[in-house]
C-alpha cells in the first residue's frame, strides 16, 4: 500500500491531535507558586529514565525497563505507565527545555515509585497493529426490499446474500471472525434509513476492522457492464467525526495506552482517524478492484461516493457493484454459481491482501 506507514503511526497522530486540542483550550488557570517550573530532564535523571524529545511532535518520552512518562507541550496532564495524571498547568516549552509544573511532580513521583538504579533498555521489538481479525459482510437489500432484477427474474438480493455466504465461508477458513448483517432473506428494518442506519450500527456494535457492502447493479441502459468499487467521500468528514465523537469511544489500541482520553478531545482524535480511515478505505478499494480484475468481468473502476453505509461506519469501508444484472452478459454471470463462486474468491484475495499490509504497518513509529 501506498505511504501506509505516514498515516498509521497512530500514536504520533494522537499526539498530534492532543497537542491541537489543548493548545486551543484556555489555559488551565495562572502559573503555581513563583511560576515554578521543573525541566523533564531532571525527573528523567532523578528517576534514571532515558529522556527522548521529538520536536516535531512536541512529545517528550522518558523510558527505562518498565516505567515510561509520556508528556505533550501544551497538554494538561502526563501519561505515567499507560495512567493519565492531570496537572495543575500544561506541559511548555521554556527557554528550550520542555518543564513540568513543580506542584505536580509529587504525583509523577509518587506514581513512578522510589528512585531505581540505571536500567540498560533493551531493543524493542517493533510494535504494530492490532491485526485486522473481525469483518463485517453487508449483502445489500433483503425482505421486502429485492434491489433490482434481471429479465429472468433474479433479484438483487439474492444474489448478493450467496455471494456473500461463499465469501464468509473463504475468509473464514483464513482465521478472520465475519459477521453478517443478514444471513437471510430479511431486512433489519422495514424502513429504508433506518435498515442502512443499523447495518452500519453493526460494524461498531462487533468491534469490526473492515466493513464491505456487496451489491449488483443495473441500468436502463442494458448495455453497461462491469464492477465498480466505492470507497467514501472525504466531504461528509465533519459529520462522521461529530456523531463518531458522541456515539462511540475512541479505540484504545489506537493510543497505545490503556487510559482514556478526555471526551474533550475525542473529535480531534477521530478527526486524526478518519485521516486514517479514508486512506485505509481507498487502499482497500484498490486491492478489491485489483482481485475482481482478473475474474474477466469489465473494469468500471474506483469511486467516491456519499452511500450511507460508507458515511456512518467508523473503520475502512467499501462497496462493491458485482456488476450488472440488466445487462444479459452481467446476467449470465452473476446466475452461475461457478461465477459467483470466482467472485466470492476475488473479493476474499483483495481482502486478504489489505489485511497483509495492514497488519505489518508500524503503528507507533517507533
Amino acid at each position: 500500500m501506498q505511504r501506509m506507514k505516514l498515516r498509521r503511526v497512530a500514536c504520533a497522530i494522537v499526539t498530534l491531535a492532543l497537542a491541537r486540542a489543548v493548545s486551543a483550550a484556555p489555559a488551565p488557570g495562572p502559573e503555581g507558586p513563583a511560576g515554578e517550573a521543573v525541566p523533564l530532564r531532571v525527573l528523567a535523571a532523578r528517576h534514571h529514565l532515558q529522556y527522548v524529545e521529538e520536536p516535531l511532535s512536541g512529545r517528550v518520552l522518558l523510558l527505562g525497563g518498565a516505567q515510561r512518562v509520556v508528556a505533550v507541550n501544551g497538554m494538561s496532564g502526563v501519561l505515567v505507565n499507560d495512567r493519565y495524571l492531570p496537572l495543575p498547568e500544561r506541559v511548555r516549552l521554556l527557554d528550550g527545555e520542555y518543564r513540568l509544573p513543580a506542584a505536580g511532580l509529587g504525583a509523577i513521583e509518587a506514581a513512578l515509585g522510589a528512585s531505581r538504579p540505571p536500567t540498560v533498555r533493551p531493543p524493542e521489538a517493533p510494535r504494530t497493529r492490532v491485526p485486522l481479525r473481525r469483518i463485517v459482510l453487508d449483502p445489500g437489500h433483503g425482505g421486502g426490499d429485492p434491489g433490482t432484477h434481471g429479465s429472468s427474474g433474479i433479484q438483487e438480493k439474492t444474489i448478493n446474500l450467496d455471494v456473500a455466504r461463499r465469501l464468509r465461508e473463504l475468509l473464514v477458513e483464513e482465521g478472520l471472525t465475519v459477521v453478517m448483517t443478514r444471513d437471510g432473506d430479511r431486512a433489519l428494518s422495514t424502513q429504508h434509513k433506518e435498515n442502512l442506519r443499523l447495518r452500519s450500527e453493526l460494524a461498531h456494535t462487533s468491534g469490526a476492522e473492515l466493513f464491505l457492502s456487496i451489491h449488483s447493479n443495473s441500468n436502463p441502459q442494458s448495455s453497461l457492464r462491469g464492477f465498480e468499487v466505492y470507497y467514501g467521500r472525504d466531504e461528509y468528514r465533519a459529520e462522521r467525526v461529530a456523531d463518531a465523537a458522541k456515539t462511540t469511544p475512541v479505540p484504545l489500541e489506537v493510543l497505545g495506552v490503556e487510559a482514556r482520553p478526555s471526551p474533550s478531545v475525542a473529535p480531534v482524535l477521530w478527526d486524526a482517524l478518519y485521516d486514517e480511515y479514508y486512506r485505509e478505505s481507498r487502499e482497500l478499494a484498490e486491492a478489491v478492484r485489483r482481485g475482481l480484475a482478473r475474474t474477466g468481468i469489465p473494469d468500471r473502476g474506483l469511486h467516491a461516493a456519499g452511500f450511507y453505509v460508507l458515511r456512518w461506519t467508523h473503520c475502512p469501508s467499501i462497496l462493491v457493484e458485482m456488476d450488472y444484472v440488466t445487462n444479459p452478459a452481467g446476467q449470465a454471470t452473476l446466475s452461475n454459481p461457478d461465477r459467483r463462486q470466482a467472485i466470492a474468491r476475488a473479493l476474499a484475495d483483495g481482502i486478504l491482501a489489505f489485511k497483509r499490509d495492514f497488519d505489518a504497518a508500524d503503528r507507533f513509529n517507533r
